[in-house]
């Protein structure tokens, strides 16, 4: 129960990722019911089912979701850290702010398409990767380079494109 899915007051379903003993203690303790953290929960304890324990932890974390909006639990996400967050459509998931304020998204300018927007690679923060992409090229763009540096003939190439062949 504690690493599942669960609706908000709106109808958005939400994932839960509660299975290290601290965020399990701050989601109890930030919803008054630190009688549900073990006294002494082991790995083993935290992979499982939560035996007699399943039913209530399932109950709470049920009643908290359903009690609040997508828009709530963003700002409890934000707020406390606690693993509570919407699961997004993809459009949703360009409009978050915190999306646009890290870099997330951007944007290539294709030729036929308009402007397309993709993910930025994480890396790229750290200089590891590049943000900025040219379009995908169109079919057939680099044909002839690929082929005359196969060391194929103008000539060659012509008679490809007569016969169909490229």
């Amino acid at each position: 129960p504690r690493y599942d899915t669960y609706v908000s007051k709106d109808g958005k379903p939400l994932a839960v990722s509660l299975l290290e003993t601290r965020s399990w203690r701050a989601f109890c303790v930030s919803v008054g019911r630190e009688d549900l953290i073990p006294e002494n929960e082991s790995l083993a304890d935290r992979l499982s089912a939560h035996g007699p324990q399943q039913a209530k932890y399932r109950e709470v974390l049920a009643e908290f979701c359903a009690k609040h909006d997508w828009g709530e639990i963003m700002r409890h996400l934000e707020a406390t850290g606690i693993a509570i967050c919407p699961i997004c459509t993809p459009e949703e998931a360009v409009a978050l702010p915190h999306v646009a304020s890290r870099g997330l998204i951007n944007t290539i300018n294709h030729p036929v398409e308009g402007v397309v927007p993709h993910l930025v690679n994480p890396l790229a923060r750290a200089g590891l990767a590049q943000i900025e992409h040219d379009p995908a090229p169109d079919l057939g763009e680099h044909t002839d380079a690929i082929l005359d540096e196969f060391g194929f003939t103008s000539a060659q190439i012509a008679e490809f494109r007569r016969d169909g062949i490229v």
